[in-house]
């Protein structure tokens, strides 16, 4: 049974002529004395209890301060891989641009070269059809000359064949008789553009 402070101060004991009843002092105290006892273990039991929480508090403060630790590191070396990441993106980065623009360099001096090598095979090309086209013409040239020559030759045989009595007094000049003739037109017309 616990007894409160206010019961305590408001405990009366009935006066025997000499005093207190003795029997009555004697039960208060005894109950004031299971009362104090029970607070007495009460005040152990939380005095051990509290103790114990006490140094796990001490232990999870501990622990908190080496989480607490733990944690800086933690952010310490996040900040220092990512800063590290970052670099290495950067760096990553900066190489795949240089090996681009070498890329492109090297396609561009290409390019260049293939081009200057087309231009050249267009000039040599060129050069070659002029080259072939002057041959042409002097092959043309030449089976005029060819073909005047041979006309000339057979109209003089012509000429030369006929007796003497029909042969005209003032005969035409070979170039006048050539011109005039079907074998000049039909070379002319195979050379005409």
């Amino acid at each position: 049974m616990a007894l409160s402070p206010l019961e305590i101060r408001n405990q009366d004991f009935q006066k025997a002529p000499w005093g207190y009843k003795r029997d009555d002092v004697k039960f208060f105290l005894a109950q004031i004395a299971e009362a104090v006892a029970e607070l007495k273990k009460e005040k152990d039991t939380l005095s051990r209890r509290l103790e114990g929480l006490m140094k796990r508090i001490g232990e999870l403060e501990a622990q908190s301060g080496a989480i607490g630790q733990a944690l800086e590191l933690a952010k310490k070396e996040a900040i220092q891989i990512v800063a590290e990441a970052e670099e290495q993106a950067a760096g990553i980065g900066e190489r795949a641009d240089a090996e681009a623009q070498k890329i492109i360099a090297k396609y561009a001096a290409d390019i260049n070269h293939t081009k200057q090598e087309l231009y050249e095979l267009n000039t040599i090309k060129g050069s070659y059809f002029r080259k072939l086209m002057r041959v042409l013409e002097l092959q043309e040239q030449a089976l005029k000359r060819f073909d005047e020559e041979y006309e000339a030759r057979r109209v003089k045989k012509a000429i030369s064949a006929i007796p003497g009595e029909i042969r005209v007094e003032y005969p035409l000049p070979d170039g006048e008789v050539f011109s005039n003739s079907t074998h000049r037109r039909r070379r002319e017309a195979l050379f005409e553009e």
